[in-house]
C-alpha cells in the first residue's frame, strides 16, 4: 500500500471516528453474534449492499482484536451504527454485543441494518483496529 492510499485511508479513519463521537444520542443494541455465516441479514431497504460471503466462522468483535490476527482475514457480524463516505473511501462502525469495529468499504451498509463482513484486518497507531472488507 502506498504512502498516498494510507493517507487517505488514515482521513477516512478520522472522519468515520468523528462521526461517531457525534452519534452519543445512538444507543449500542446486542446483535446475535451465531455460527450462521451462510446468511447476510441487511433488510430489503439494503439490497444495494453487497457484503462479501463468510469464509470462515463469525468471530466477536472483541475477539478479533487481537495483534496475532493483523494481516488476516476476520469475519465478524454485528449492527451498523454509522456510516460515512468521503470521495471515493467510505465505510461503517459495527457493533455486536462485544464492542465495536471500524470497517472500510465501498459498499455502505443503512444504519440500523445487521450484516456480516469478512475482511482483513489492519491496526493503526492512530486509530486502533480496522477492517478492510473483502469486496
Amino acid at each position: 500500500m502506498n504512502v498516498i492510499n494510507k493517507l487517505l485511508i488514515a482521513f477516512f479513519m478520522i472522519g468515520l471516528m468523528l462521526a461517531t463521537t457525534a452519534c452519543s444520542a445512538s444507543k449500542t443494541n446486542n446483535v446475535n453474534t451465531g455460527t450462521d455465516n451462510n446468511n447476510v441479514n441487511i433488510g430489503a431497504e439494503n439490497s444495494n449492499v453487497n457484503v462479501a460471503p463468510s469464509t470462515g466462522s463469525i468471530q466477536r468483535i472483541s475477539d478479533v482484536k487481537k495483534p496475532e490476527l493483523f494481516g488476516k482475514n476476520v469475519t465478524v457480524r454485528g449492527m451498523v451504527v454509522n456510516n460515512l463516505k468521503i470521495g471515493s473511501l467510505s465505510g461503517y462502525r459495527l457493533n455486536d454485543s462485544t464492542g465495536s469495529i471500524p470497517i472500510s468499504s465501498q459498499n455502505l451498509a443503512k444504519i440500523n441494518s445487521t450484516v456480516t463482513v469478512t475482511g482483513t484486518l489492519h491496526n493503526s497507531s492512530v486509530f486502533g483496529y480496522y477492517i478492510l472488507a473483502n469486496e
